[in-house]
């Protein structure tokens, strides 16, 4: 069982003089049962409050103070590995109703007696949109505070407002070299809600009833020469859909290309 609560703070020069900044709180429960050798692994129960100031939604900028209550069940079995989680999110946005949702369903199987042993999973998320920007209530589901690029290399949409499909291939490590590809499909939950970036922030309202966002690729390979030196190739392309090619800020599909060389002494 674990407890939090953190407040943002301001960095002032000098020593011992930095003080609480009002905009953002974070505060919650989270609580994890470990189940060794059980059809069901994992389970987890979580609740999260969240409070801040000047975010921006389709439906405006304003005061976000956010309940968010979920749950997750790992499974194992054999072959087969599988992810499931429910998030459900309350609370006032500018004094008026939050209330969001978000579903992922992840299905891994692990062919064992294949060279390289592949493992092959296929995962669906789909978070909700706000359906109707001049009501009260927000239905925008919120990431909170997630990692830096939410979905492949090549990231042009979050978490929120979306239904995802994506399929994985992951081979075992032979001789150092390892292989992973992705590829994912992205379409708006609701075409009067925008488009959010990882973060959750706004990128771009809604000028369109296109719903499908766009499509992407990415290929990771990686060799592992020693202990001290291992290196990493990833290659990404984004392919704009039908709601980005209407939109005069994206002209272009994205192409990515990284080369990563480690050395640990």
């Amino acid at each position: 069982i674990d407890l939090f609560a953190m407040e943002l703070m301001n960095e002032n020069p000098g020593y011992f003089d930095d003080n609480i900044n009002q905009s953002q709180k974070i505060a919650g429960i989270w609580v994890t049962q470990i189940m060794p050798r059980k059809f069901f692994s994992r389970f987890d129960a979580f609740y999260i409050y969240t409070h801040r100031t000047l975010l921006n939604f389709a439906q405006g900028l304003g005061t976000d103070s956010r309940h968010t209550i979920g749950t997750a069940l790992n499974f194992n079995s054999h072959r087969w590995s599988g992810y499931t989680e429910a998030d459900l999110q309350l609370g006032k946005f500018n004094g008026y109703p939050i209330l969001a949702w978000k579903l992922t369903q992840t299905f891994t199987y692990q062919l064992t007696d294949v060279f390289l042993k592949p493992a092959l999973s296929a995962t669906t998320a789909i978070s909700s949109g706000d359906h109707n920007l001049q009501d009260s209530t927000l239905n925008t589901f919120s990431p909170l505070y997630p990692k830096g690029i939410y979905y492949g290399f090549a990231d042009n949409a979050g978490s929120a407002n979306m239904f995802v499909v994506h399929g994985k291939l992951v081979t075992e490590t032979v001789r150092g070299l390892n292989f992973m590809t992705d590829y994912y499909i992205f379409w708006r939950q609701s075409i009067v809600d925008g488009i959010y970036g990882g973060g959750g922030s706004l990128l771009f309202v809604s000028d369109n009833d296109q719903r499908r966002i766009g499509s992407m690729i990415d290929a990771v390979v990686s060799y592992i020469y020693n202990t001290h030196i291992s290196l990493r190739c990833v290659a990404a392309y984004y392919e704009r859909g039908p709601f980005l090619k209407q939109e005069a800020s994206t002209p272009n599909d994205i192409r990515y290309l990284g080369v990563t060389a480690i050395l640990r002494l």
